[in-house]
């Protein structure tokens, strides 16, 4: 409940600009240090979508689940995006892909060779038409930590590394392979060393994607 309602008010401070990012996490030690078990979590974290929906969408929120009870509860405020606010998932195994596509609005993806991508994204658009949503909808962004170098790094390394022009020609061919509606996350952190530096490699990469 705590979780849901600080979600809601970012959503109504924010005016209605708040997207959700999603994900279970992969290290075994974070579940142990939290004391929630390892085990089962795709379905822990569906039953808290359960819970969370409905305190987001109903008047008089009642709930009554596996892992959380809610009695008859007046909660608001509702958040300003109706019926939620969009909800995008990360992982790439094949039971959360189907999660993302039955319950998402989105996926959280990094930056991967292009036929891995289209695959996971195949499996995403056929678990939302078998759920009977609308598979275009769905958004995908895609988090590119790219380490750049002077010349042209080797195909199998892009766009984790490779020059500008390289990681730039790979968000395009993301694009056209019909990846959903794509937006890139790109972190160059990792070779700028000044804000200048760091604002002049973004100006060049856009100049790149939008001639």
């Amino acid at each position: 409940m705590l979780l849901a309602r600080t979600l809601t008010s970012l959503d109504v401070a924010g005016h209605g600009r708040l997207d959700v990012g999603i994900g279970l996490g992969w290290m075994r030690d974070e579940y142990r240090a939290a004391g929630v078990p390892w085990e089962r979590r795709g379905e822990q974290l569906e039953q808290w979508l359960d819970a969370a929906e409905t305190i987001w969408g109903c008047a008089e929120v009642c709930h009554d689940g596996a892992r959380w009870a809610i009695p008859p509860s007046g909660i608001e405020p509702k958040p300003v995006q109706r019926p939620r606010p969009p909800l995008l998932f990360g992982g790439f195994s094949p039971g959360a892909l189907e999660r993302f596509g039955r319950r998402g609005d989105g996926w959280l993806s990094a930056g991967l060779p292009v036929p891995a991508l289209t695959g996971m994204w195949d499996t995403v658009r056929r678990a939302a038409d078998t759920a009977g949503r609308d598979a275009d909808a769905l958004r995908t962004v895609i988090r590119v930590n790219a380490r750049l170098t002077d010349t042209p790094a080797p195909a199998d390394r892009v766009p984790n590394e490779g020059t500008v022009a390289q990681i730039a020609d790979h968000l395009l061919g993301t694009a056209e392979a019909g990846i959903g509606e794509v937006e890139a996350l790109v972190d160059f952190r990792q070779t700028t060393t000044t804000t200048g530096q760091l604002l002049h490699t973004a100006e060049e990469l856009l100049k790149r994607l939008r001639p």
